[in-house]
């Protein structure tokens, strides 16, 4: 139970934190303007966790093997596709395509390979996995 909640817990922080170390290189603010951004940063990596994450997460433990790889090739996927739509309908700035797409996904991997590292592959939606 304790190794989830940090499974959920470490892997917001660190996407919050990158992504505030990487708003504060882009822009010239100082670092306390920047840290106010860790807030809504962390808002983004909690609805990422539970809406994308978790789902796919117990989705995978019931279909592979090597659920941590399967896992990054997949929530990678997904959060580019993400990228791609909002792009798509143009939400970002245009010019600025290389910064914001550094913004966005290189804070997302960063949640999706610690996620992946720390949540334990037997501890799935529904209780144990059964190890057959």
């Amino acid at each position: 139970m304790m190794r989830s909640v940090f499974a959920v817990l470490l892997p917001v922080m660190a996407g919050a934190f990158v992504y505030a170390g990487l708003a504060h290189g882009a822009t010239p603010v100082a670092w306390s303007q920047t840290s106010l951004l860790v807030l809504p940063a962390m808002l983004v990596c909690v609805m990422l966790v539970a809406l994308v994450l978790l789902p796919l997460w117990s989705f995978l433990a019931y279909r592979t093997t090597r659920i941590r790889r399967a896992f990054v090739v997949a929530g990678t996927t997904v959060l580019v596709a993400i990228y791609l739509a909002l792009a798509a309908i143009g939400v970002f700035a245009r010019g600025s395509d290389l910064e914001t797409a550094g913004l966005l996904l290189v804070p997302g991997v960063v949640l999706i390979v610690t996620f992946g590292m720390l949540m334990d592959p037997r501890r799935v939606r529904g209780g144990q996995k059964k190890l057959t």
